[in-house]
Formats: structure tokens, C-alpha cells, sequence
């Protein structure tokens, strides 16, 4: 996971909140990860990563349209719950 660039939310969001505190019960920092770009909507994340400019986390209800025509895929993260809402 850390060898890929992420697409990120801005500092202070509640999705970067969720995800930093995941990051950290496993113990990895945000600055581990190897950010690409930061926006400030999900709406500007999902075309960078169809785009292919870095992965991205977020909540599969925000990428439900994109899974469905086959765009984005969820994937699970190696050792993070699921019930955190963070998926790949």
C-alpha cells in the first residue's frame, strides 16, 4: 500500500479524519503514504483515479455509481476493518 501515490481529501475533512485514524491504529502515519494530489471533493478524486494518477480511500456508498459501470473497483485494505468505512 505504501508504494502507491494516493489521491487524498484535504486536512481536516471528516473522510481524511476516518482514514488518518485507521492509518494510525495500524500504526502508520500519514506521512508514510505517498500523497499525489489532495482535493477538497470526492467529486475531483474519482476522475484522477480513473485517470490512473494514484489510489484513493473512501467510502464505497460515494463510489457506488463508478462500481457499477465498472469504473473504480473497491478494494479492501490489508488489515482494516471494513466497519471503518474505508475502503479502496
Amino acid at each position: 500500500m505504501l508504494a502507491y501515490p494516493f489521491i487524498m481529501r484535504e486536512p481536516g475533512s471528516g473522510a481524511r479524519d476516518v482514514m488518518e485514524r485507521e492509518l494510525r491504529r495500524h500504526g502508520y502515519g500519514i506521512g508514510r503514504l505517498r500523497t499525489a494530489m489532495e482535493f477538497s471533493n470526492t467529486g475531483a478524486i474519482k476522475p484522477a483515479v480513473e485517470a490512473g494518477c494514484g489510489l484513493a480511500v473512501m467510502s464505497p456508498a460515494s463510489v457506488r455509481h463508478e462500481m457499477a459501470l465498472g469504473l473504480l473497483a473497491v478494494r479492501d485494505i490489508d488489515g482494516m476493518s471494513p466497519s471503518s468505512g474505508i475502503f479502496m
